[in-house]
């Protein structure tokens, strides 16, 4: 069952670095992918945002009603307060988290299990990449991990020339940091098929 959780995929544009480690560099890498995470410093979750209460925020769900059997006027109408609360969030995060995030977000298709995305270099099968990614959660997860290159394969012809589409495995990450993207998962899953099913209710 973890192993299926692990490969349900969604797509995402996600803040991400990435460089290739040698062996002489591997253990200490891991060491650092695996350590246990601190605990976040007293009050930090319920730390007041311009107004906002961060753990007020984290604790609501924010899901809404199916709607498949929603009106479709209604349907529209949830999606958008949906999105205005996505953006309101992402910049609560930019706005109170200014380290989080630096680098420009890019397209990926990620899972527990690992990631693919198109890069400007040719990496090859085997190696390992150092991997920090950024979720959009409250508070944003910095994850950081090891992954193994497991295909390369030249960008499709749309998109830019000399660009690689590569598919990396996590090989070394923290049990609480997988976890973190499954959940990061499922739940972008459930706006992606729920903003799918607007659509089509409106046409």
């Amino acid at each position: 069952m973890q192993e299926k959780r692990e490969f349900v995929r969604v797509e995402a544009y996600l803040p991400i670095k990435y460089r290739v480690i040698d062996e002489g560099e591997y253990e200490t890498a891991r060491q650092e992918c695996l350590v246990t995470r601190p605990e976040p410093p007293e009050g930090l979750a319920s730390a007041p945002l311009n107004g906002f209460d961060l753990e007020e925020l984290t604790r609501q769900d924010w899901s809404l009603p199916n709607t498949e059997s929603m009106d479709p006027l209604m349907a529209r109408a949830l999606n958008s307060i949906d999105r205005k609360l996505n953006l309101l969030l992402r910049l609560l995060i930019e706005t109170n988290f200014p380290d989080v995030g630096q680098e420009p977000p890019v397209g990926v298709n990620l899972s527990g299990g690992g990631l693919r995305m198109v890069i400007p270099e040719q990496l090859v099968t085997g190696q390992k990449v150092l991997v920090e990614l950024t979720l959009p959660t409250m508070p944003p997860a910095a994850i950081t991990s090891i992954a193994a290159v497991v295909r390369v394969v030249p960008a499709p012809a749309q998109e830019e020339a000399n660009r690689y589409e590569t598919a990396l495995k996590f090989i070394d990450i923290h049990e609480d940091d997988r976890e973190k993207i499954i959940r990061y998962v499922f739940k972008r899953q459930r706006h992606q098929i729920r903003n799918r099913a607007a659509q089509e209710s409106a046409v």
